[in-house]
């Protein structure tokens, strides 16, 4: 981040702040970070003053060759558009609630830092994760929260950044579409086939039961007709933006308008403004059970923001 952009130029008395960094919503400071954690384009001019991040800039969704279909990591998106899928960013979790975000530190080590909101004995403990505590004399890798709910991946040769869409590991998507699975990382049961890693998988939580989102996304990037039904389906899932259901039915080349005209038209306020506006926070228990990871995140529309249908004010 430039020092500008918190601080004000050096000619202000004492740093000035030109925008309010403290004491706000979790979810204006998660987008105060946005601008330099995600993969983004620029609306004309970057005007620094205005702190909506989506009246200077509209990240990218999820795109074939950016995100997997189930919406982990690909290629090199940052961390935004991740961390809006996540149960955390829906509940109010935001950037320095783990991060020191001056030192540039974590504010606490290993599972330390999950347990300030999980409780240990539920979580850090071998009844949860199924590994050893330690291994080999020294602590268990395995045992580690980040290991399975935050897989990394090597950008630059050098630089691993970890998923921050805080997923439970599925292997089973593995099997059926493809997807990579935390289990089968490197380092990990990379040298087991995938079969063993569902069997264990099964054993230990139970066969999942929940869909998917990323069945629907990866029938439709395939272009296969049965993708329809789930496609529309997700359109008018009220936790996912209104505009999501002119991607996915572009995404498997077809316009959904002929079964759901109305779920696919802009209408809300936010949505009239930039029609690019990640999830809201999920209220009600019948929406946040309709994907088990959350909303899949798609944060704006294709290129060009003349694919939003203006709306009367």
């Amino acid at each position: 981040m430039g020092r500008d952009r918190a601080h004000g130029p050096p000619e202000v008395e004492n740093y000035g702040l030109v925008i309010q960094t403290s004491g706000v919503a979790s979810r204006v400071q998660v987008e105060l970070c946005a601008p330099c954690h995600s993969r983004r384009t620029e609306l004309g001019d970057y005007n620094h003053t205005r702190t909506a991040f989506l009246d200077n800039l509209v990240p990218v969704v999820l795109e074939e060759g950016l995100y997997y279909p189930d919406g982990q990591i690909l290629d090199e998106v940052y961390e935004y558009g991740s961390f809006v899928q996540s149960k955390m960013f829906q509940n109010n979790v935001r950037c320095s609630d783990c991060h020191d975000v001056h030192r540039l530190t974590l504010l606490k080590e290993g599972n330390d830092l999950c347990l300030q909101c999980h409780r240990k004995d539920a979580y850090d403990s071998p009844e949860h994760h199924f590994h050893q505590m330690t291994f080999q004399g020294k602590p268990n890798e395995g045992a580690r929260c980040v290991k399975c709910h935050m897989p990394e991946r090597p950008y630059m040769i050098i630089d691993y950044r970890a998923d921050h869409s805080l997923r439970v590991p599925r292997p089973d998507l593995t099997v059926k579409i493809g997807t990579p699975n935390a289990c089968g990382q490197s380092g990990c049961h990379d040298d087991k086939p995938v079969t063993w890693i569902v069997d264990a998988y099964d054993r230990w939580y139970g066969k999942a039961k929940k869909p998917h989102y990323g069945t629907a996304l990866a029938a439709g990037r395939a272009g296969k007709p049965e993708a329809q039904t789930e496609l529309v389906r997700l359109a008018g899932d009220r936790s996912i933006r209104l505009s999501s259901g002119l991607r996915l039915s572009r995404s498997s080349g077809r316009i959904l308008v002929k079964k759901a005209p109305r779920r696919l038209t802009a209408r809300s306020p936010t949505t009239k403004r930039s029609c690019a506006t990640p999830p809201p926070t999920m209220s009600t228990p019948s929406s946040r059970n309709n994907w088990p990871n959350g909303s899949p995140h798609f944060s704006s529309i294709p290129s060009g923001r003349s694919a939003c249908r203006r709306q009367p004010s």
